[in-house]
């Protein structure tokens, strides 16, 4: 995609916001203990911090819990259930790792570096209302006697069967490269940890996203935009025309690397409770859309760890949708904020943004795209399933 334009400043989101935020840690925190306190670096939502001796370091208290859910202050995790002794709470580093969250407040520096003034680290635990969850967006998998992989629906997710390929060198190769992007942490997680996800990837024939109603009929718009559905169990679902639309094994691993961001930032459940005490989605408040910049910016961070090529993300989109991929010469800087966004797609922009501030002194040379494995994926494809390269009308 070719976009040549005066300005990419269409939704630049900054990581300092003047009250806090939270997020679940997907990287392992570098810190270190100092005669004057805390120093180091970690990712949060997507951006690098520093952490300084000025930065206060809290825990959670004993009893304290998270709820998910959204309000004034916009879909984000939130801290529950805090006694007035909790910001005087003593730091305790076995919290500081992936997989536990973090309330952060941030502070922008002369250079453009941005430090933390205070972190609070949090253990996360799936609470009984988020487990009911699950088990309602959750599908079995049943093996018909062909041999044959088929999800079997639920009539609260699917109004119609939505099958997997029959094709097990297909599916095996898909599920390879999704599961090599799974954060280290979740690998090492016991099976036994509430906090495991047994990620499933499925490519799937001949789905209609419209079928999928999770929240009910008016809410299921949500799916009708994205080329991968990631549903909160961990199953994800790739339909079998999104894969011919893709030229490298990279740009697959750009939607992949979204999908499981999805599932383990808990979007849909954090969106579904946004919906209960703020309306449909018909009534998006931009507070959603800061959130799903949260999971690009994080499924880019998980690509460029995986060593894939992250200049694929900003055109997969576009690319998975089926659309054009190339546009007319724009001057961003005479168009209006609703003109920018017609004229080049929302993440498109987003991650073009987002990679030229935080990763443009990224040596790419070290940076992989498969193009050539793609290829031969893709003639494996065809084989095993020729209508999928037979573009919807």
């Amino acid at each position: 995609m070719t976009f040549k334009v005066s300005s990419l400043t269409l939704f630049r989101e900054l990581p300092v916001s003047p009250s806090s935020s939270s997020t679940i840690l997907e990287e392992q925190p570098h810190l270190q203990k100092t005669s004057n306190g805390w120093s180091g670096a970690l990712w949060l939502d997507g951006f690098p911090v520093t952490v300084t001796p000025h930065t206060r370091m809290l825990a959670a208290p004993p009893g304290t819990g998270l709820q998910y859910g959204g309000g004034r202050r916009g879909m984000q995790i939130i801290h529950t259930r805090l006694s007035r002794l909790a910001s005087s709470f003593p730091f305790d580093p076995l919290l500081a790792k992936a997989g536990n969250a973090v309330t952060y407040h941030l502070r922008a520096e002369a250079g453009g570096e941005v430090s933390a003034t205070q972190l609070r680290f949090w253990q996360i635990k799936r609470s009984l209302r988020e487990q009911q969850f699950w088990k309602k967006l959750s599908i079995a998998i049943r093996t018909p006697p062909q041999g044959s992989y088929a999800p079997a629906p639920r009539p609260l997710l699917f109004r119609k069967g939505i099958y997997a390929l029959p094709d097990p060198s297909v599916q095996n190769w898909v599920s390879a490269l999704g599961s090599s992007l799974i954060p280290e942490y979740q690998k090492t997680l016991p099976d036994a940890d509430n906090e495991k996800v047994q990620f499933r990837f499925y490519v799937t024939e001949r789905i209609m996203l419209r079928n999928l109603e999770p929240f009910g009929p008016s809410q299921s718009v949500i799916f009708n935009f994205t080329p991968v559905v990631a549903l909160p169990d961990g199953t994800i679902l790739i339909p079998d025309r999104v894969l011919p639309r893709l030229r490298s094994r990279a740009q697959l691993a750009a939607l992949l690397a979204f999908a499981e961001t999805q599932v383990l930032q808990k979007q849909s459940f954090i969106y579904w409770r946004y919906l209960k005490c703020c309306g449909d989605s018909e009534t998006l408040s931009p507070s959603y859309f800061r959130f799903d910049n949260r999971m690009l910016r994080i499924g880019i961070r998980q690509l460029y760890l995986a060593g894939y090529d992250i200049r694929v993300a900003p055109i997969v989109w576009t690319l998975a949708s089926g659309k054009a991929t190339e546009n007319p010469v724009y001057d961003a800087s005479s168009l209006s904020l609703q003109q920018r966004m017609q004229a080049i797609p929302r993440y498109t922009a987003y991650a073009y943004q987002f990679i030229h501030e935080y990763y443009s002194g990224v040596d790419v040379s070290r940076l992989k795209r498969g193009r050539a494995e793609y290829a031969v994926f893709l003639k494996d494809l065809r084989q095993a399933d020729p209508q999928a390269f037979v573009d919807e009308k």
